[in-house]
């Protein structure tokens, strides 16, 4: 059975998270290269890598070549991207600018996850025409009968009530500019990245119709059944509240690449060598990704948009990865992950 035939039997969607670093030549591609450097996390590193020697890789996927092997995979697994966006014109911006023209792009769902980047700063001069320009495509991921699925991104967010009531006027802006566009109203959804649950409802009025998560930290040297509980507990914990949500899915966290060479945006801790996950099975983190389904299959009157968000696409070196990634032995892809979720997703029933 193929994947777009699994709708009819209510078959809910994954998008995992597009932080893309490793393009480009760049500053921050050049930090990802020397976190991901020493050889025993070579086999962390995406499949385009390039080891140089034993302690140094190069990095780079800007290219439609790679581009098109990256869709045949996410095509594969059955997951829809949302593009975490940063200045338009930058390198971490470059595949998403590759990926709305490329020939082979209606293969994969995708949405925007727009930041301070998009929502303000460049709203005008760029992002507010490629929003216009995508929620009309064909394969623009959409939720309840079409509408137009939107991400937000912007980290503690703050008190502040001008900030908050800007984020308000752009988001009725929004709103009226994809229901032009498309007839539809759009479903937005706000990362609870640095927000404690708490702070959920006060958000909601601004104009959001649900909440999601970046990421889950780790324990103290986690194994990945005890992190696969404590997501759970996470998800149990949001609907208990009766918040509309899409719950958060994860391959992972470890970031202990950044402690041996640090990264500019992140500040080295020893919390990195102690709080980690190990890395899951193919079979695990397709299980985990299957438990996430029946749940929000379950819990409907919570989890209307039927959707879960995998962290992530390419969080390579912070720990949560479903990229294929580089085989140091052989030179060729691991696909494992791809596959397993792949075959997760065609064999997916509605759980009794």
């Amino acid at each position: 059975m193929q994947l777009d035939s699994l709708a009819a039997v209510g078959r809910p969607t994954i998008g995992t998270i597009r932080w893309d670093a490793f393009y480009g030549t760049g500053g921050v591609a050049k930090a990802v290269e020397r976190s991901l450097g020493p050889a025993r996390y070579h086999r962390r590193a995406p499949f385009f890598a390039k080891i140089e020697s034993e302690n140094k890789l190069s990095i780079n996927g800007d290219s439609p070549e790679i581009l098109a092997r990256e869709i045949e995979y996410a095509a594969q697994a059955g997951v829809y991207w949302a593009f975490l966006n940063y200045p338009w014109q930058g390198d971490m911006s470059r595949p998403l600018r590759m990926f709305l023209t490329h020939p082979d792009r209606e293969r994969v769902k995708f949405t925007l996850m727009l930041s301070n980047h998009s929502l303000y700063r460049e709203w005008d001069t760029f992002f507010r025409k490629a929003l216009s320009d995508a929620c009309v495509m064909p394969n623009f991921q959409t939720v309840l009968n079409g509408r137009p699925l939107i991400y937000t991104f912007l980290p503690g967010l703050g008190g502040n009530p001008d900030t908050r009531a800007k984020l308000q006027a752009r988001l009725a802006e929004i709103r009226k500019l994809v229901a032009d566009r498309t007839g539809k109203n759009p479903y937005l959804v706000h990362f609870m990245h640095g927000l404690p649950q708490s702070e959920w409802p006060a958000i909601r009025g601004l104009g959001f119709d649900a909440s999601t998560k970046y990421a889950q930290f780790a324990g103290n040297r986690m194994t990945y059944a005890a992190y696969h509980r404590r997501i759970v507990a996470d998800w149990e914990s949001w609907a208990k509240k009766g918040y509309q949500h899409i719950p958060l899915l994860s391959s992972g966290w470890d970031n202990r690449p950044r402690y041996d060479n640090p990264v500019p945006w992140v500040k080295k801790s020893e919390h990195m060598l102690r709080n980690h996950t190990e890395e899951p099975t193919p079979e695990e983190l397709a299980a985990h990704c299957k438990a996430g389904m029946d749940f929000v299959y379950r819990n409907q009157a919570v989890c209307e948009a039927q959707s879960l968000m995998l962290y992530a696409w390419n969080e390579h070196d912070e720990g949560g990865w479903l990229c294929p990634t580089l085989d140091p032995e052989t030179g060729k892809p691991d696909d494992s992950r791809v596959r397993a979720i792949g075959k997760m997703m065609r064999n997916w029933r509605p759980p009794q």
